[in-house]
């Protein structure tokens, strides 16, 4: 079988010099080739026929990968992990909280680098917290925030609005320096917020 002559020929970063005496796996003619990068290589005909070689070896270290970033064992790429997976995949435990109500990532943080850039790290304690808890992932909508603050930003909280001001059950009885158990009881029993909310009230 005769083949077409691919000396001086380029395929991706390899330049076909020469062919050699060597023989391959099944007896495959092998060429030494020049790389880009200076580096000399001897490769296989149907490699290089079949766009399966490209470089060297140079390329694949220049090519960006998963884990360029050096960060993948680190607490923030583990929040920005766990936010993907909740939005995109339904087997998440969370999914149903999160993008199966539509709650999205927004394009430009599905790049771990992206998110990184905008956000930074996190503080120690602190956690990835949407401002509005009905809206998406984005940098808009998003900020570091203490566990405290944030399980008061949950969508199940009981908010309460006195006198123009809206806070949650936990947040009014710090305020008027209560417990939540002797708010929420105040509350149950009829009281009104005028009384629920007063420190002396019995």
């Amino acid at each position: 079988m005769s083949y077409e002559k691919i000396e001086g020929k380029k395929f991706g970063k390899l330049l076909v010099l020469k062919k050699t005496s060597n023989k391959g796996k099944q007896g495959r003619t092998i060429y030494l080739c020049k790389c880009d990068c200076g580096n000399e290589v001897l490769v296989s005909r149907d490699l290089l026929t079949g766009v399966k070689k490209k470089s060297c070896g140079c390329l694949r270290k220049e090519k960006p990968n998963h884990f360029t970033h050096l960060m993948s064992n680190t607490r923030v790429y583990r929040i920005w992990a766990e936010m993907i997976k909740r939005c995109n995949t339904p087997l998440s435990k969370s999914y149903s909280y999160y993008g199966g109500r539509g709650i999205t990532v927004c394009d430009r943080w599905k790049s771990f680098e992206n998110f990184y850039s905008d956000m930074g790290n996190c503080p120690t304690d602190f956690t990835l917290d949407r401002i509005d808890v009905n809206g998406n992932y984005e940098p808009s909508n998003c900020r570091w925030e203490s566990r405290k603050t944030q399980s008061r930003n949950r969508r199940g909280n009981h908010m309460i609005t006195f006198k123009n001001e809206t806070h949650c059950l936990s947040e009014w009885a710090e305020i008027v320096g209560i417990t939540r158990g002797a708010l929420k009881q105040r509350l149950k029993r009829g009281w009104t917020l005028e009384n629920a909310l007063n420190r002396g009230a019995l």
